[in-house]
């Protein structure tokens, strides 16, 4: 994205290039590689867009050339956190597109090559309470026991609002999903307007 070397120059700055991990983008903003243009994954202008998503979640299977022009990119964009001198070997992606189950194996491979051992899991604070949900919690279980096979990641992960609804009374390590915004001078999540109230009380 247009600011990532300037905020890699303030992590330099202020001595935490070791904290930060890649944040795979396959569904926004301007992609690094030519090949991913020509493909129906990218927009008319030839931009990452969250139609990948839609596209992907709609039945259409990718061919050779589709998963090639993908990993491409996904190998461009390691090969530029190397570049920014970033050690941390922790991989997610925008979107949690790496939890496709058409890209999951494909970047799973390409991550440990690079050297990355911890990855999100799928999102898996939720709800139990329809068969929907328990659709919906089975397939995260399994894409989530395939990620636990080659990396290390914590026990839960969601949002502030999937923690208060779900994940209070969870034993283990939980990774909490936040969009920081300081709106009327309270601190709230962009995506679901919540009140952050951990990160509102450490400030205050």
């Amino acid at each position: 994205m247009p600011f990532a070397s300037e905020a890699v120059k303030l992590a330099s700055e202020f001595g935490f290039t070791d904290r930060i991990g890649l944040h795979l983008n396959l569904t926004e903003g301007v992609p690094l590689t030519e090949s991913i243009k020509d493909t129906i994954l990218t927009d008319n202008s030839g931009n990452l867009s969250k139609n990948f998503i839609a596209v992907l979640r709609h039945g259409h299977k990718l061919n050779m050339a589709e998963k090639e022009a993908v990993m491409s990119e996904v190998k461009a964009q390691m090969e530029l956190f190397r570049a920014y001198g970033l050690t941390h070997p922790h991989l997610d992606s925008h979107h949690h597109v790496h939890n496709e189950i058409q890209l999951l194996g494909m970047i799973m491979r390409e991550a440990a090559d690079y050297g990355f051992c911890s990855m999100r899991i799928l999102r898996n604070l939720m709800p139990y309470s329809t068969p929907r949900d328990v659709v919906k919690w089975f397939y995260k279980y399994i894409q989530n026991k395939r990620i636990a096979k080659k990396f290390t990641h914590t026990d839960y992960f969601g949002s502030v609002a999937d923690y208060e609804r779900y994940g209070v009374n969870k034993r283990g390590s939980i990774e909490l999903m936040v969009h920081p915004i300081m709106k009327d001078g309270v601190l709230s999540d962009s995506v679901e307007c919540d009140s952050i109230k951990i990160l509102k009380k450490n400030r205050t």
